[in-house]
């Protein structure tokens, strides 16, 4: 299995849009980039102050990387630096694409749930076990990545990432509506995104999925870990 193989599952994508609705026009440069700052003013703090509470060893400084280059499509990641800081990646794209602050608190809040959660983590440890090592690639990511897996050992990998989302869209949603964002509204942008694929391999759950997965925590119909079946 090739790195680039791996690089790809291991991805924490919030929005691997690819090409969002043609037909929504995004906000201007300026408004968009507004409301990009108006989302991380007020989302980061209370993502750091939940980060801190469930774990107060890990680090919770989150950063902010922005993806300006020509031709990135919307997407957005988290992952962790050198230092061990968790690193929020946004494209250009993705944040002009987006119509509302809504819609882009909903989105940093997502990034910043993998990390509090500890999604990544938990998935190189899944693949480790996938490819039947003992121990798990570090953050780098960078370990057996020639490996060939048993055939259908990437099954539970790929139903964890799924799960992953759901919680990740749940506690964001959690997340901006005690910052005052109105996550419902945010929750639009999934319906823009191109449907993932519709089989056991899919990295992402239905649209609708997430949709419905935001409404719940938002009304606390279901606690946030409860997503997580897979985890």
């Amino acid at each position: 299995m090739r790195r680039a193989i791996i690089m790809a599952i291991l991805a924490l994508a919030a929005c691997d849009a690819g090409d969002m609705d043609a037909v929504s026009l995004p906000v201007s440069q300026h408004r968009s980039a507004e409301s990009f700052d108006i989302a991380v003013s007020r989302v980061l703090p209370e993502a750091a102050a939940r980060c801190r509470a469930l774990d107060p060893s890990r680090s919770c400084d989150f950063q902010i990387v922005v993806d300006d280059r020509p031709g990135r499509a919307p997407n957005a990641f988290q992952s962790l630096g050198a230092d061990g800081d968790p690193v929020l990646t946004f494209t250009a794209a993705l944040i002009a694409g987006a119509r509302n602050p809504d819609e882009i608190a909903l989105i940093v809040a997502h990034e910043a749930a993998h990390h509090i959660d500890g999604h990544l983590a938990q998935v190189n440890r899944k693949v480790a076990l996938a490819l039947g090592q003992d121990d798990p690639p570090g953050p780098a990511l960078g370990a057996a990545q020639d490996a060939v897996p048993p055939a259908g050992a990437w099954s539970d990998v790929h139903a964890s990432l799924r799960a992953f989302e759901l919680a990740a869209d749940a506690r964001a949603a959690e997340i901006v509506t005690a910052t005052g964002f109105d996550a419902m509204n945010g929750a639009e942008i999934f319906l823009r995104l191109p449907a993932p694929p519709a089989h056991a391999t899919a990295s992402h759950p239905a649209n609708a999925e997430r949709v419905r997965a935001v409404r719940r925590a938002r009304s606390r119909e279901i606690d946030v870990g409860q997503f997580c079946f897979a985890c």
